[in-house]
């Protein structure tokens, strides 16, 4: 067989152009939704800032800021982190 033979015979692949930006997943979630749900309603309610809640979980603020937009899936170290130091937080309020 020639080389040449092997290309013509070779099936066609899909190529995605490489880019620099972030792609967001498509339908994000951290099983239905409920723990992010949670976070924005204690923010509305106990007046809380994004960095303040990050800092709390021990993340960025732009890493909370793109969970809670939908484009990121938060860890579970995450969710380990904020429920521990959520209450405090709550509690200086």
């Amino acid at each position: 067989m020639k080389i040449t033979e092997g290309l013509e015979t070779a099936s066609p692949t899909v190529q995605d152009p490489v880019t620099n930006r972030y792609q967001p997943q498509d339908a994000p979630t951290d099983g239905d939704g409920r723990n992010l749900d949670r976070v924005r309603l204690l923010m509305r309610l106990f007046g809380l800032s994004i960095s303040e809640v990050a800092k709390a979980g021990g993340v960025s603020r732009p890493y909370l800021s793109r969970a809670l937009g939908g484009s990121l899936v938060p860890s579970p170290v995450f969710w380990r982190r904020l429920e521990e130091n959520l209450g405090s937080l709550v509690d200086q309020r």
